[in-house]
């Protein structure tokens, strides 16, 4: 009988020294991003233990892996060990009504003319009615210019001079 009585707290040690370990490899597990190796080492170590501060541990792992659910009933049992005043409950509240929130809506998609481009819808230059305005005007001005110089060029040049005689 005395050693079953003896046997008990040799056994809590052993069990506080395991969980511990289990932390310790938990941790590096988590700080390594290898979260479902580190989720299996805290749930070991609250197995052993049943320090509520592992709690928080595993519903972190959780959050991380994508299990919103347990991650959140990870979080209530946390929150239920604290004291109603710990400096740790506004943190894990918040934590819990992030993950109880309504995800997000996608932005919707403008309707627009999917079929051009932006640099299809701008027009090039010479499809603009200015762009041919300028090049009529242009011709215009150089018709006009080759039409006076064709006329002055082919007039009798002696009729301009004044006559002259030799003396």
């Amino acid at each position: 009988m005395c050693a079953l009585l003896a046997a008990g707290p040799a056994r809590a040690q052993l069990d506080v020294e395991a969980a511990k370990a289990h932390f310790a490899a938990g941790s590096a597990d988590f700080d390594a991003g290898r979260f479902a190796d580190a989720l299996a080492e805290f749930d070991k170590a609250y197995r052993l233990s049943g320090r509520a501060p592992l709690l928080y541990n595993i519903g972190l792992c959780h959050e991380r892996l994508g299990h919103k659910a347990l991650a959140i009933e990870a979080y209530q049992r946390y929150l239920s060990t604290l004291e109603p005043d710990s400096p740790d409950r506004p943190g894990v509240e918040a934590r819990l009504a992030e993950l109880r929130a309504p995800p997000p809506r996608p932005p919707s998609v403008a309707r627009t003319d999917l079929t051009a481009t932006p640099a299809a819808r701008e027009r090039p230059v010479y499809q603009r009615a200015w762009f041919w305005g300028v090049v009529g005007g242009a011709a215009v001005v150089v018709v006009t210019a080759v039409t006076v110089g064709v006329v002055v060029g082919t007039r009798d040049s002696t009729r301009l001079l004044p006559d002259v005689r030799p003396q």
